[in-house]
């Protein structure tokens, strides 16, 4: 005998709840500006060098989170300061107003570092890099 229709959906609902629920990680990760105690980070900086004929838009990527780093005007300088704390890889997604997006290869950096993004006219060739 099959069960009721709302009996199904109950036990539907159910079944996924568990599944989802069971997906979920026990520890949650630091937000962006705090290390693992909820403190205040140290920060990086970020030299940025645009050679784009384009604004390009910059994403701190680490550890699986993203953090909006801002915007840099075509052809232009500038520098960031990004929330940070430990040794840890950062990546940095570019994202052209056009709409192309390159991610640079990863840099372990310590809190306290300076790196410098080179966004070259052929986005591929940018690099991330510490002095």
């Amino acid at each position: 005998m099959l069960p009721s229709r709302s009996g199904f959906a109950r036990s539907l609902t159910l079944g996924l709840a568990l599944v989802l629920g069971g997906c979920a990680s026990g520890t949650p990760e630091p937000a962006w500006g705090t290390d693992e105690r909820g403190r205040p980070d140290s920060q990086i900086t970020v030299r940025v060098q645009n050679r784009q004929f384009s604004e390009v838009t910059l994403w701190a990527v680490s550890d699986g989170g993203r953090l909006r780093m801002g915007t840099v005007n075509s052809m232009g300088t500038e520098v960031v300061r990004v929330p940070w704390s430990g040794l840890r890889p950062l990546q940095v997604e570019i994202n052209l107003l056009q709409g192309e997006r390159f991610l640079t290869s990863p840099v372990n950096v310590p809190e306290g570092e300076q790196v410098t993004l080179v966004i070259e006219s052929v986005l591929r060739e940018s690099q991330l890099y510490r002095r």
